[in-house]
């Protein structure tokens, strides 16, 4: 901070402080992909922790009817490391047909970025092929 003056001129002496801004900005989920009969490929705003890549945090529907996820991995079937943008959801049964809507929700405050900001409000997107 320098060169600030009051009413009459006179001017301050300079002063430097250093200032840690902590990032706020909660992750949201921008997509869904299907990129196989029983996968979906889902994109976030940040990287999140790994511990938020699990299962329970993911409700895939296709047609409207709930297809559990058995597993939540990276693109290429490996551990989601802290820091992924991209987590590989794998359903139980999978879609069947071209045709079949298929979409992936979660819920709020379950997604968690590396500054330990959660996602705020439950999120639908629909996945594209």
């Amino acid at each position: 901070i320098k060169n600030i003056a009051d009413k009459a001129g006179n001017v301050m002496d300079s002063v430097t402080l250093s200032v840690n801004f902590i990032e706020n900005v909660k992750p949201q989920m921008l997509s869904a992909k299907i990129v196989d009969v029983d996968k979906v490929l889902v994109t976030f705003s940040e990287g999140i922790k790994a511990t938020s890549a699990v299962p329970a945090n993911f409700t895939v529907k296709v047609n409207g009817v709930p297809d559990p996820v058995t597993s939540v991995t990276k693109e290429d079937g490996t551990s989601v490391a802290v820091g992924d943008t991209k987590v590989l959801l794998t359903l139980t049964t999978g879609i069947a047909n071209i045709s079949d809507v298929v979409t992936v929700e979660i819920a709020d405050g379950v997604i968690e970025d590396m500054n330990g900001n959660l996602n705020k409000g439950a999120k639908t997107v629909t996945a594209t092929r």
